[in-house]
């Protein structure tokens, strides 16, 4: 994938991604191949911002303009692709610094992120996908790190994407909860209020919840070391 930083438009790079972990992983493309043990960059997908797609003129006369553009929390800025749809002419007259390819594995990257970057759908629903947008500007949840699972929901590992700090967020279904009380939202959200006013060092912090038409986000602070019942087991 060639890609640029916004601030160094004529500085073209080309690496090999894979998005796995969390995160984005660029490694260095050589004549025999990928060495996947020399990672140029790493970035993590709780530390992306904004994905947008670029229409926008090139930034330097002598390269094509950019696909999409990728702003993170610390405050770089990645040009993703090469849009060669523009150029009419024989592939002679295109510019020597162009990759030779369509932009279309570009464009099949932006759907991968923006699919990676929304909140997993409900269990019983897997064609939601309502990107509740408030809360997926500040917070990304990590779909492939469940911390645990219970009647009403799931619970996932996230991060703050401002300030990259760890959270764990639970997601809950709504059918799955009215099925057992119909008032079961309504008691959710008074036992948030309760929660949110709460500050001990023996109760986990509740930062905050988001709704949407069909699931609850109620996003907590993360608490690191063993599941209770491994504890239990030691001391028991």
């Amino acid at each position: 994938m060639i890609h640029f930083m916004l601030d160094q438009p004529e500085r073209r790079l080309r690496h090999y991604w894979i998005l796995s972990g969390g995160a984005i992983n660029m490694y260095n493309e050589y004549n025999e191949g990928v060495n996947p043990h020399r990672v140029y960059r790493t970035i993590p997908l709780g530390g992306i911002m904004v994905l947008t797609p670029y229409n926008g003129p090139p930034l330097h006369s002598s390269f094509p303009a950019h696909c999409f553009e990728i702003r993170t929390t610390s405050h770089m800025v990645y040009c993703v692709g090469e849009n060669l749809d523009v150029y009419s002419a024989p592939p002679s007259k295109v510019p020597r610094h162009a990759s030779g390819k369509s932009n279309s594995n570009a464009q099949m990257w932006f759907q991968a992120l923006q699919q990676a970057l929304r909140p997993p759908p409900s269990r019983n629903d897997s064609s939601s996908t309502e990107p509740a947008l408030q809360f997926t500007e500040l917070y990304q949840i990590l779909g492939d790190k469940t911390l645990g699972s219970g009647q009403f929901g799931t619970v996932y590992a996230g991060v703050h994407r401002q300030s990259g700090r760890e959270v764990a967020v639970k997601v809950i279904a709504k059918d799955r909860f009215s099925k057992k009380s119909p008032a079961g939202v309504d008691t959710l959200r008074s036992e948030v209020a309760i929660l949110q006013s709460i500050s001990h060092c023996g109760i986990i912090k509740l930062e905050s919840m988001f709704e949407t038409k069909d699931k609850i986000f109620v996003v907590m602070e993360k608490m690191n070391g063993d599941m209770l019942e491994m504890i239990l087991s030691q001391v028991c």
